[in-house]
């Protein structure tokens, strides 16, 4: 794999990712290669680098590349204008769309989040779960949707400052997709969440637990973990 687990050979690794970017003709695998070098380039802290991927590959969806930015800020990467800027606009489109996907609704909730905005955030969980708002209701929609409010809750704890919830909503909060949704979909593989509770287990004086848990970040896979190593 390019990206070995504990990412050992980055630069290999982002030419690897740039090289299938860029001679994938057929288009099959440019979108896991776009994430795999994104990733990459996080992990080494090629922010400059980051931003030309991001605002010049071809055919990316101007709100997919404004997702990937939200994401980005989050794990700290310095680009919050270019996220502050995705976020007003999914506020604006919250607003007059009552069939939001809730994805979108967590990228936006990572980031109300990652601002301090816990109200915001409980709002956004609450929409997230309600069976009303025109989500499906097969059982996938629902299996996706508590997850992702899972996710939010736990910020939101740490937003607040109660460690003791955040650490109980961390503990239970497991990945329920498949192999493939783990593989390339970052709010499936849960690595910022793990990340959250290695430091809390870590300021509890759990160093054991926090090395267990962090050691997840050093798979192989999912391709979305590098970005946290």
């Amino acid at each position: 794999w390019f990206t070995a687990g504990g990412l050992p050979f980055p630069n290999c690794a982002r030419a690897a990712w740039r090289a299938l970017l860029d001679h994938d003709s057929t288009h099959t695998y440019s979108f896991g290669a776009l994430l795999g070098l994104q990733n990459v380039l996080m992990a080494q802290g090629r922010f400059d680098e980051l931003r030309s991927l991001l605002d010049s590959t071809p055919g990316l969806d101007p709100g997919l590349r404004g997702d990937l930015y939200i994401l980005a800020a989050v794990a700290g990467a310095p680009v919050t204008d270019v996220a502050t800027s995705r976020a007003n606009t999914l506020r604006t489109m919250l607003a007059s769309d009552t069939t939001f996907r809730p994805v979108r609704l967590w990228f936006l909730g990572i980031w109300e989040a990652f601002q301090g905005n816990a109200g915001a955030t409980d709002s956004l969980i609450t929409w997230i779960r309600r069976p009303t708002s025109g989500f499906a209701v097969e059982p996938e929609a629902v299996r996706v949707r508590a997850l992702l409010a899972a996710s939010l809750s736990a910020r939101v704890a740490l937003v607040r400052g109660d460690s003791t919830e955040a650490l109980r909503l961390l503990t239970a909060l497991h990945a329920t997709g498949s192999s493939a949704d783990l593989r390339w979909t970052p709010y499936e593989s849960l690595g910022a969440e793990h990340l959250m509770l290695a430091k809390l287990l870590m300021a509890g004086h759990a160093p054991e637990q926090a090395l267990r848990v962090a050691r997840f970040l050093d798979a192989a896979t999912p391709i979305p973990y590098v970005m946290y190593l």
